[in-house]
């Protein structure tokens, strides 16, 4: 409806005057226009909401109207990934801005478009405008849908407590030859593939906590970066390598850790090998858990490291088999009440001459190394040069019976200021 100037005024913008007697002034006359179309256009609007025939005796419609929410509400006629709709009344061109709910058909698979009344469909992205994941429509929900001008964005998904929410399993793929960190991570191919960790890392952490998985399978490279979990609680994570032979995906701490878990977190590492560049600044361990979080891993190797191999720092680590290959400052060190354990009946496996810079096991502040009862294989436990343990400041390191020899060296273990060794 456009605005109706007085009735015999040529401004369109004129505005009305009341009359003055006084002054022979006289008034505005409103044409017809001016009070049957803001009733009609007001009338339409009760209509289009599907209250009640417009009453005079219900001076609240146009409340009730908005209230409503009809004129944004769709019910979703199209197919998998391919959302359409026909709300009332119909729209004949997409606006920046445009918002509507829409109840969903089906659930996605992935990318989903989506059109209204007909008109051009338009890709739905989620917040970080990728396009959407498996189940970020679910059947039956109802979702917001904004138009930013080019896609529709899909209001919450990958956020906690809206649409993303996992419903099974996910995969996410990073292949650091043929990767982009631009693609969405869903299949092993140049068109979808990741090129690092972190990006898989980031993705993966859209999505809140839940009982499924996200698997970051890391196809064979010596180039990966290192890589760490936010501090925020997310998903349950697992970087899954080369199993068979770990020593094809490398994953290298740049003046840092390699591998990081944080918070309240579980992070799985398999078929993979940890390393640190050279002489790196700071801490420069492997496999790292700190602040709560849960780290377990299995068949996996280790290079060069500046620090430890294995650091719980107010956490958990659970060792699986495990190939030492280059020189560290500790095999295992725990502290700051973490906690270091072994998968019953496992294997560690120093497969060449090295050293340690301060101990094979390192316990303090209250850190824990805890040998299970049946205790685990070292083979080729010569090949270690250095001390076999350390336990001060009320660290605990804890054999099983196994004895002052039971973890590798060439320089006998020690105890001081609380430290246990038993």
């Amino acid at each position: 409806m456009k605005y109706n100037q007085p009735y015999g005024v040529s401004d369109t913008n004129a505005p009305y005057i009341n009359g003055d007697p006084s002054t022979g002034q006289m008034g505005s006359i409103p044409p017809a226009a001016s009070i049957e179309y803001p009733q009609r256009e007001i009338v339409n609007f009760i209509s289009d909401n599907g209250l009640a025939t417009p009453d005079n005796g219900d001076l609240h419609q146009l409340s009730k109207g908005i209230q409503s929410g009809l004129t944004q509400f769709g019910v979703d006629g199209g197919v998998v990934n391919q959302m359409s709709l026909n709300p009332t009344p119909a729209l004949t061109a997409y606006y920046r801005g445009l918002r509507v709910y829409i109840l969903a058909a089906t659930s996605n698979t992935g990318a989903t478009v989506l059109s209204i009344n007909g008109l051009t469909f338009k890709p739905v992205k989620r917040r970080d405008g990728t396009d959407l994941k498996a189940n970020d429509v679910t059947a039956g929900s109802i979702q917001l849908y904004v138009y930013d001008g080019t896609n529709f964005q899909l209001s919450g998904a990958g956020m906690s407590g809206g649409a993303g929410l996992l419903t099974q399993n996910l995969d996410i793929y990073v292949n650091y030859a043929i990767g982009n960190d631009a693609n969405d991570g869903t299949a092993n191919d140049a068109s979808h593939a990741l090129k690092n960790i972190q990006r898989a890392i980031s993705l993966a952490y859209i999505y809140p906590p839940s009982q499924y998985t996200i698997t970051i399978h890391l196809a064979d490279s010596a180039s990966y970066t290192g890589f760490s979990t936010p501090y925020w609680s997310g998903p349950n994570i697992k970087v899954t390598g080369n199993v068979a032979n770990p020593q094809n995906v490398v994953v290298t701490g740049q003046n840092t850790h390699a591998c990081i878990v944080s918070g309240v977190n579980t992070l799985t590492c398999e078929g993979i090998t940890v390393a640190t560049t050279n002489n790196a600044a700071g801490p420069g361990g492997g496999f790292i858990a700190t602040n709560g979080a849960t780290l377990f891993t299995n068949n996996t190797r280790s290079g060069y490291c500046t620090g430890a191999v294995f650091e719980a720092y107010q956490a958990n680590v659970n060792i699986g088999v495990h190939t030492f290959t280059g020189n560290c400052g500790e095999m295992y060190w725990s502290f700051l009440n973490g906690l270091i354990s072994w998968n019953d009946g496992t294997t560690q496996t120093i497969a060449n001459p090295i050293t340690v810079g301060s101990a094979c096991a390192y316990a303090t502040q209250g850190g824990a190394i805890s040998v299970p009862p049946s205790r685990f294989t070292i083979n080729n436990p010569g090949n270690v040069t250095g001390a076999k343990y350390y336990a001060g400041m009320n660290g605990t390191i804890g054999t099983s019976g196994g004895g002052v020899n039971f973890f590798p060296g060439t320089v006998a273990g020690t105890t001081q200021t609380g430290g246990q060794y038993v």
